[in-house]
C-alpha cells in the first residue's frame, strides 16, 4: 500500500502580507504626530527646567557666599546657552548649553543696562521684576516664569 502525503501550506499569502503591512503603516500614522508632540513638549520642558534651574542655583550660592551672583547668556544670546557667575571674584559656577532644537529663551529686563544678566543679590533678591519666556516653535507654546523683587521665582507673567 502506497502513502501519499500531502504538502501544507506554511508561510502567508499575499493578500495576508498586504493587510499586515497596511495595518502596521496605519499605526505608525497614527503615532508619529503623537510622538512628535511628545518630544518638542520634552524639549519645551527642558529648557523651562534648565534656566529654572540656573536661577535657583545662582539665588542659593548669592545667599550661601553672602555675595552678588549672575544668570548670564553666553556669549549676551541666551539661545547660546546661560551661565551662572559669582561677580567677585569673577568666577563660573555653573553653564548649560543652548536650548534644546525648536526652543527659544528670552530674559525681558526692564532696565536696558542690566539686560544681559539677572543680577541675585546677596540677600537672595533682585531689584527689579525680571520676566522669562520660554518658547516652542514647533508646539506655537509659550512658558512664562517671573523673577520677583523678593528672589521668588513663580510660573506666569510679572
Amino acid at each position: 500500500m502506497t502513502q501519499h502525503r500531502t504538502m501544507g501550506t506554511a508561510g502567508f499569502t499575499l493578500v495576508e502580507m498586504m493587510v499586515t503591512v497596511a495595518v502596521g503603516i496605519i499605526l505608525i500614522a497614527i503615532a508619529v504626530p503623537a510622538y512628535s508632540s511628545l518630544v518638542s513638549n520634552s524639549r519645551l520642558d527642558t529648557t523651562t527646567q534648565s534656566i529654572s534651574m540656573a536661577y535657583r542655583m545662582a539665588r542659593s550660592e548669592a545667599v550661601k557666599k553672602t555675595t552678588a551672583i549672575e544668570v548670564r547668556p553666553v556669549n549676551a544670546d541666551w539661545n547660546q546657552g546661560v551661565e551662572v557667575w559669582q561677580v567677585t571674584p569673577s568666577t563660573l559656577i555653573w553653564s548649560a548649553g543652548a536650548p534644546a532644537q525648536g526652543v527659544t529663551l528670552s530674559v525681558n529686563v526692564p532696565s536696558a543696562a542690566a539686560s544681559t544678566q539677572i543680577r541675585v543679590t546677596a540677600n537672595g533678591s533682585v531689584s527689579t521684576s525680571q520676566q522669562i519666556t520660554v518658547t516652542s516653535s514647533t508646539l506655537n507654546q509659550t512658558r512664562t516664569l517671573c523673577v520677583r523683587p523678593s528672589g521668588a521665582l513663580t510660573d506666569g507673567d510679572c
